[in-house]
C-alpha cells in the first residue's frame, strides 16, 4: 500500500506539471513593444520638470522604460530603467534641456522559462520656456543714493535667446570709469540644477563658468569692449552635453541730460530728476518767467550726455504723442504746463535695433 500510495503521488505530480506547462503555453503572449507619450505643453516638446507620461499600446507581461537621460540610457552598462505601473503607464520628469532617446522594453516569459524581449524607441525633446535661464540679473554697478543699496539690473527676454538688462545712465556714467570692468556680480538661476552657465570672453575666446552671486573678478562678466557696451554670449551646458547659446545685452535706460527753452534770448534749463518709484520715468522741471508766452517753444535737449559709447545721434527716437521730435527744431505748445516725451534708444550697431530701452520724460512748467 505504501508503494501504491507513492506511485499515485508521483503520477499526480507528473500530471500537475504537465498541466502547468500547458497553462503557461496557453497564456503566453509574444511581446509587442509599442507605446505612446502624452502630448506636452508644447507640440512635440516638453518643459524641463514637466511630467512626461508613457503608456503601453502593445502587449507583453511587463514593461520597462529607459528615459534616455544620464544614468538611464538603454544598452549602457550600469544604467537603469524603470518598471511601469501594472496598467502599463509610467511618468517621468527630465531635469535638463536636451533630446533624449527613450526606449520601451516589452517582455514575456514563455513556457520554457525563457524571457522574450522586444523594444521600441522615440526621441523626447525637452525645452525651457526661458531658454534654460529662469532668472538673471547683474548687480554691483553702483549704490543708489535714495536706497543705499546695490543696483540690480534684472533681465527681460526680448526673444527666445536674448536677454536685456537695463542700466541707469547715472550708473553707467559712474561705472564706465572703473578700472576693472569685470567685477560685476552675476546672479542667476537655471531651469535645471544639472546645468552650468558659461560666459564667452570675446577678447580671449575662452568660456568661463559663471557662479551665481560670486564677487570674484574671474567669475564675472566684462560688459564692455573698448569702453563701449557690447552684446555678450552666454552658454548653458547640460550634464548630458547639450548646449544652448544665449545673448545678454546690458542696455542703458535713456534720459534727457539737458533740456532747455529760449525765451526772449535767454536760455532756461530744466532740473532733471528720476522718479524714484520707477527706473524709466523722469521729471523735467522748467521754471519760466511769469506771463511768458509758452504756446510755441522750441526745446533743445540732449540724451545720455551725448556719450559716444552709447549714441551716435541716430540710434534713438524722441516722440510726443507719437510725433518724432528734433532738438532745436520741433515746436511745442506748453500752455497746459505739462507735456510727456517718450524716448526709445537702441544699442549702437545696425543689427541691434531690437535691443532697446524706453523711458518717459514728464516735462512740467512752473
Amino acid at each position: 500500500m505504501r508503494y501504491i500510495h507513492s506511485l499515485l503521488i508521483i503520477t499526480f505530480g507528473l500530471i500537475l506539471t504537465s498541466c502547468n506547462d500547458n497553462f503557461i503555453q496557453e497564456i503566453y503572449q509574444d511581446p509587442t513593444a509599442k507605446f505612446e507619450v502624452k502630448p506636452g505643453l508644447h507640440t512635440g516638446e516638453y518643459e524641463v520638470f514637466e511630467s512626461v507620461v508613457f503608456s503601453n499600446v502593445g502587449s507583453g507581461g511587463s514593461y520597462v522604460v529607459f528615459p534616455g537621460d544620464t544614468e538611464h540610457k538603454f544598452g549602457v552598462a550600469g544604467n537603469t530603467g524603470f518598471t511601469t505601473a501594472t496598467n502599463g503607464t509610467f511618468s517621468y520628469s527630465y531635469q535638463e534641456v536636451g533630446n533624449y532617446t527613450a526606449v520601451w522594453v516589452a517582455s514575456s516569459i514563455d513556457g520554457n522559462g525563457k524571457i522574450i524581449e522586444k523594444i521600441d524607441s522615440t526621441v523626447i525633446k525637452v525645452v525651457s520656456t526661458n531658454g534654460g535661464i529662469d532668472q538673471f540679473y547683474l548687480s554691483n554697478f553702483y549704490t543708489m543714493p535714495e536706497y543705499s543699496t546695490v543696483f540690480k539690473s534684472y533681465s527681460k527676454a526680448i526673444s527666445a535667446d536674448t536677454l536685456v538688462c537695463p542700466i541707469l545712465y547715472a550708473g553707467w556714467n559712474n561705472f564706465k570709469t572703473f578700472s576693472n570692468l569685470s567685477r560685476i556680480i552675476t546672479n542667476f538661476s537655471l531651469s535645471s540644477t544639472l546645468s552650468k552657465l558659461y560666459w564667452l570672453d570675446a577678447s580671449t575666446g575662452i568660456e568661463k563658468e559663471l557662479k551665481t552671486g560670486s564677487t570674484s573678478s574671474t567669475d564675472g562678466i566684462s560688459l564692455t569692449n573698448s569702453s563701449k557696451l557690447s552684446v555678450q554670449k552666454l552658454i548653458v551646458k547640460t550634464a548630458s552635453g547639450f548646449t544652448s547659446n544665449y545673448y545678454l545685452a546690458a542696455t542703458v535706460i535713456p534720459n534727457f541730460t539737458k533740456f532747455s527753452v529760449n525765451i526772449g534770448g535767454i536760455d532756461y534749463s530744466a532740473i532733471i530728476t528720476r522718479d524714484i518709484s520707477y527706473y524709466d520715468r523722469f521729471n523735467v522741471q522748467l521754471t519760466l518767467p511769469a506771463g511768458a508766452d509758452i504756446s510755441a517753444l522750441t526745446p533743445v535737449f540732449e540724451l545720455v550726455g551725448n556719450d559716444v559709447n552709447l549714441t551716435d545721434g541716430t540710434n534713438y527716437d524722441v516722440t510726443v504723442n507719437g510725433v518724432k521730435q528734433t532738438s532745436g527744431a520741433s515746436i511745442q505748445n506748453f500752455s497746459s504746463k505739462k507735456l510727456t516725451y517718450e524716448i526709445n534708444m537702441w544699442m549702437l550697431g545696425a543689427q541691434n535695433k531690437k535691443i532697446a530701452q524706453k523711458a518717459t520724460m514728464l516735462v512740467t512748467i512752473q
